[in-house]
Formats: structure tokens, sequence, C-alpha cells
């Protein structure tokens, strides 16, 4: 069990087990006994840490993106989500929905923690985020002006610039 003689002993590193009631009596410096008091001291387990999901770990500029995890049955539970930039976004709910990401904030590691009952947990292992750029809208030509149109049957030629890697979706 516990024992001090200190004035104002501080319990360090509890475990659930240190629970209970603790008793103090004083002696003076005469040697009197004082009557004793007591207090109870309640120590709550912490939460399970949280595992993080991730709806997508690649993901374009101003895109969706779901985190999620376990749900802890409580109702003093607060989800703490923290972002690649260390922003922290709290919810009561297991899980964020992100509307539109964007590099500053979401692009890098991400993770959870959560608090029951004023207890923390360890954060969630962290989950990478890579946050694509949206590309710039294209700059666009053609061959045809309105002083020199193209006439019924002849060809006209669409341009743009070339940005390596990308696919071109033309529709008209």
């Amino acid at each position: 069990g516990f024992s001090s003689q200190a004035e104002n002993p501080q319990l360090s590193n509890l475990g659930i087990e240190a629970s209970g009631t603790y008793t103090l009596y004083i002696t003076d410096a005469n040697g009197c006994e004082s009557a004793v008091a007591s207090t109870d001291v309640s120590v709550s387990e912490l939460p399970a840490t949280p595992v993080l999901n991730v709806s997508d770990q690649e993901v374009c500029e101003n895109g969706q993106l779901l985190l999620t995890t376990q749900s802890y049955n409580n109702a003093d539970v607060t989800y703490s989500w923290i972002m690649a930039d260390n922003t922290i976004v709290e919810t009561n709910s297991p899980t964020l929905l992100i509307e539109e990401t964007n590099p500053v904030q979401h692009d890098g590691l991400i993770t959870v923690m959560v608090t029951v009952n004023g207890c923390t947990s360890f954060e969630a292992v962290e989950v990478l985020v890579s946050i694509f750029e949206t590309p710039m809208a294209p700059s666009i030509a053609n061959s045809t002006s309105s002083l020199n149109p193209a006439c019924e049957g002849e060809q006209v030629q669409l341009a743009t610039s070339v940005i390596t890697g990308a696919t071109y979706t033309w529709f008209g």
C-alpha cells in the first residue's frame, strides 16, 4: 500500500489499482494526533489506442477525404483528429468528412486520439495522405477567328500546352 510522511504527497504514474480511499492523520509537535480524515481517489483506464482508417491515401486537391476510427461506447467521448499541419479538429463522432482537401492542411501524416471521461488515449498510428494539387486551367487555341472562320467541310485545329503524364478530354 501507499504511505508517506510528506505534507502534500504526489501520486505518480498511477494504475487503476491506485483507486481507493486515502486517509491522513497529523501528529503535532507535542505528539498529539488529529482525528482521521479521508478522501476517495478514482483512477480511470486510458481508452484503447484508436485505429485510423482513411478513404484514400491519394486525393486530388479539393477532393473529399473520409477519416474513421472505432466507436467508443460512452456519453463523454471526444475524437481529436490531428491534421498534417498539426491543426486539431474535434468531433463527438468516430468519423470526419473533409469536404475539400488542401495540400497545406492535409498532405502528410494524419492521426487521431480519443478522450473518454477526461482520459486521453495514445495517438493512432499515423497514416500518410498525399494531396495532389489541381492542375491549372488549360489555355486553348484553335485555327479559326471571327475574321477567319473555317468553311464547311474544312478542318479546325484545336491546341493546348503539353502536361507530362496528363490525359486530355475534349468535348463540344
